[in-house]
């Protein structure tokens, strides 16, 4: 296949540009909570917690309210006495997963917070009464979410999961891994596996951490690739289901023939570059201006190693790390050993995660 021109920069949709609205939209109180059960858990170690108490107080109207309504306050009271305050403040040990399923949606919130209308219990409530529970609740809200970093929030949206927020110290060493030996580093493996394998220091030692760690790296990639939702890779993203379930099957190497398929498959419609004179240039890790930048070029850097050119007749030494013009051209046991394949399935599903999270395959939107 013909070569593709080199690239003049990176693409970017701007469907996916980040930013803050001007207001939020205009809901209720209950259907904010429907949509976004996992909120409180994704925030509760950032953000003051409600102050129960207060708005249970005011459930202790006057005594002739209460001959009207005995039966309405009682369930009121009743519902106080059930919410476990304690289990609310013991939130901020929040799983990833609920975290992430709410991330975007936290990361078009800003402070102000508009008054919100809780008409379902109007006809049981004085008018009196019904204001101040909802000054109290728009109070309360309006102080949680004015206690939101957010532009922290932003950042840890953007930045792989897998890094630390504020990773800048590990730069140097993400940059030697990554353009030195080819490593994907771009949301696998996870985090603890992750800081071993940059802060080693040498290739040995990289490739002894990941040999120990092998299941988990696996298992991280797995479900990168069960959770993937994404248009633009539909064909591919079932065939990586199936080189995943290959691995765990023990069917390594076949497994790492299908991802190198699947890799070269998604940088073709992506329409990257994959010029063996300038794999640098356009793939190599270097200091970005965005954090949309630093994912994609930690994302393409191992491409510098992967489409390193290589045939049978080139006279070149047989390239040792993974490398696609190897396995469509000679593929051997050798070169598809166990290092080679499960790089193979990292770099997989690295690249898919990014392509999924920046949006790269989607048509740009036109601002209206």
């Amino acid at each position: 296949m013909a070569d593709k021109q080199e690239e003049v920069g990176f693409r970017r949709p701007a469907s996916r540009s980040i930013g803050f609205p001007a207001a939020l939209p205009s809901e209720s109180l209950t259907s904010i909570f429907v949509a976004q059960t996992g909120l409180a858990d994704s925030i509760a170690a950032m953000m003051p917690k409600f102050n129960l108490a207060e708005i249970a107080n005011a459930a202790s109207i006057s005594a002739a309210l209460a001959t009207e309504n005995t039966k309405w306050i009682s369930s009121i009271h009743a519902l106080m006495r059930k919410i476990d305050v304690t289990a609310l403040s013991g939130m901020a040990e929040i799983s990833r997963s609920l975290a992430d399923q709410n991330m975007r949606w936290l990361a078009t919130i800003q402070p102000a917070l508009p008054k919100i209308e809780i008409p379902s219990l109007a006809p049981f409530v004085a008018p009196w009464w019904f204001d101040g529970l909802r000054e109290i609740v728009n109070a309360q809200i309006s102080g949680v979410l004015s206690g939101v970093d957010w532009d922290q929030l932003r950042r840890r949206m953007l930045v792989p999961e897998n890094w630390p927020t504020e990773f800048e110290d590990y730069l140097p060493m993400i940059e030697e891994a990554l353009n030195a030996e080819g490593l994907p580093l771009a949301w696998v493996p996870r985090r603890e596996v992750f800081l071993r394998l940059v802060t080693a220091t040498t290739a040995e030692e990289r490739l002894e951490i990941l040999r120990e760690h092998r299941d988990e790296v696996l298992e991280d990639c797995g479900k990168i690739i069960e959770n993937l939702e994404d248009d633009f890779m539909a064909p591919q993203i079932p065939l990586a289901r199936e080189a995943v379930s290959a691995c765990k099957a023990g069917h390594w190497r076949v497994a790492a023939v299908s991802a190198v398929v699947i890799v070269h498959s998604v940088v073709e419609n992506l329409e990257w570059s994959t010029n063996p004179q300038g794999l640098m240039k356009n793939h190599g890790f270097a200091a970005p201006s965005t954090l949309e930048e630093l994912i994609e070029r930690a994302t393409r850097a191992p491409f510098v190693s992967f489409y390193v050119e290589w045939h049978p007749k080139s006279g070149k030494p047989q390239p040792r790390g993974l490398a696609r013009n190897m396995v469509s051209h000679r593929v051997t046991d050798t070169h598809l050993d166990e290092h080679n394949c499960l790089i193979a399935v990292m770099l997989m599903a690295s690249l898919m995660e990014t392509v999924n999270q920046l949006g790269l395959g989607r048509p740009a939107v036109e601002a209206a």
